[in-house]
């Protein structure tokens, strides 16, 4: 970047310049994007009538990043596990990205 200073006499400096580098790129959460979040589990069967813990949901915007405060986007339409029913009224936030939430084989 370069630049000239003037004062309110019409004075001016000599042009500056000056180098300006991006140490580090923050990136921000935004909201969750349905392509990049899934239902993960902690094994392939379950016995029927009985809890399955390990189901969680790992909500991730566009960019793949995790996004975290969206329990509310978590509804009984928008997430569908096959065979089971849930257990409780809420998701649980791990602050990270990922929901839990019991269900029953």
């Amino acid at each position: 970047m370069s630049g000239v200073a003037a004062d309110t006499r019409r004075n001016r400096t000599e042009r500056s310049e000056i180098r300006v580098t991006v140490l580090a790129l923050v990136i921000t959460e935004s909201h969750a994007a349905q392509e990049n979040s899934a239902i993960t589990r902690d094994q392939d069967n379950y016995v029927a009538g009985r809890e399955m813990n390990g189901d969680s949901d790992a909500l991730k915007d566009t960019q793949g990043n995790p996004v975290s405060g969206q329990s509310a986007a978590l509804t009984n339409d928008s997430v569908q596990v096959a065979n089971a029913t849930d257990e409780a009224t809420s998701w649980t936030n791990a602050g990270n990205g990922t929901h839990t939430r019991i269900y029953t084989a």
